[in-house]
C-alpha cells in the first residue's frame, strides 16, 4: 500500500495480534497479523537481498511476499514437535509474510493478515493507532 522503501519500519510489541507499521510522507500503514505465531527483524537490507535463497525466486526490494513452501514454517513445526499437544500442520494455518525494506526485512508467521492506511504525521498517527488497538507506546 505505501512504497515500504521506507527506513523504518516498526514492529509492536507482544505477540499476538502482531503490528507492523511502516510510513513515508505523512502516510502510515499498519499491518496486523492474526493469529501470529512468530516474527523476526533484521537482514537482509536492500543491499544484501540478494544473499537469501528467494532471492531469484521472485523475492525483491521494497515489497510485500508471501513464501510458499516456507522453511521457517517447516522449522517451526519441527521445533514443536516435542510438545506433547503438538498439532501438526502448521503450514496449513499458518503463512510466511516477508516485507523488504531499505535498512531491514521483517518476517511474520500468521493465519491472516489485515491493512489499515491513515494520513497525518507519522509520530501522531502511530500513537493514535496503538492507542486504538490497546497497546501502549
Amino acid at each position: 500500500p505505501v512504497d515500504s522503501s521506507s527506513p523504518m519500519p516498526a514492529l509492536s510489541s507482544g505477540k499476538t495480534p502482531l503490528l507492523l507499521f511502516y510510513g513515508r510522507y505523512a502516510q502510515v500503514v499498519m499491518v496486523r497479523f492474526n493469529p501470529c505465531l512468530a516474527s523476526r527483524m533484521g537482514p537482509p537490507t536492500d543491499e544484501s537481498i540478494s544473499g537469501p535463497p528467494l532471492w531469484g525466486k521472485g523475492l525483491e526490494r521494497y515489497s510485500a511476499h508471501v513464501v510458499h513452501n516456507s522453511s521457517w514454517i517447516a522449522d517451526l513445526e519441527a521445533v514443536d514437535r516435542v510438545h506433547p499437544y503438538h498439532q501438526p500442520s502448521l503450514a496449513d494455518r499458518y503463512r510466511h509474510f516477508l516485507f523488504t525494506f531499505h535498512d531491514e526485512s521483517v518476517d511474520v508467521v500468521a493465519g491472516g493478515y489485515t491493512i489499515e492506511q491513515r494520513v497525518g504525521e507519522i509520530p501522531g498517527v502511530l500513537l493514535e493507532l496503538l492507542r486504538e488497538e490497546g497497546a501502549s507506546p
